[in-house]
């Protein structure tokens, strides 16, 4: 069953504003949706259309009703045919939030994402199957080691120069 795009531009309604995202009046081919808690109190909804110009659109609501807990998830998507034999995936797309009471980034997100896929995908893809998860990231040693590793760079570069 083919679904027509509402309008040529879908609006995208995302924590910090609107984005406009143009589907040029194409249609959907396949559609799939998961709701998963990947961890205890985190959770992860993920809604995906796959177009007749080969664009793959997902929205992502990341989520956690814990106060202190952050966390990571991620998700990808396998594209298939009719008989179920997946004909491509996506890669992983992580995002993080942290606990409620915990600043410095949102305990609740919306992102978009998209590919492209080969436009012999079109009249192949039947169904989407979404699969997420917890990834488990510490994005606080991840930005600290960034940091680290950055500063000792520009100073062996800054002998190395001089």
């Amino acid at each position: 069953m083919k679904k027509v795009a509402s309008f040529s531009f879908i609006l995208i309604i995302l924590a910090f504003g609107i984005e406009l995202v143009s589907t040029q009046n194409a249609q959907v081919i396949a559609h799939g949706s998961s709701s998963t808690e990947v961890k205890k109190k985190c959770f992860m909804d993920t809604h995906c259309s796959f177009y007749d110009d080969a664009k793959l659109v997902c929205q992502t609501t990341t989520r956690t009703k814990s106060k202190f807990a952050g966390f990571t998830g991620g998700f990808y998507v396998d594209l298939k045919d009719a008989g179920g034999e997946v004909l491509g995936t996506t890669e992983w797309k992580t995002f993080g939030v942290n606990g409620r009471w915990i600043p410095g980034a949102p305990s609740k997100r919306n992102d978009q994402t998209e590919w492209e896929f080969p436009q012999d995908f079109i009249g192949k893809v039947e169904s989407l199957s979404i699969v997420q998860a917890h990834r488990a990231s510490n994005r606080f040693l991840d930005k600290v080691l960034r940091v680290v590793v950055k500063e000792i760079g520009n100073a062996i570069l800054g002998k190395l120069i001089k």
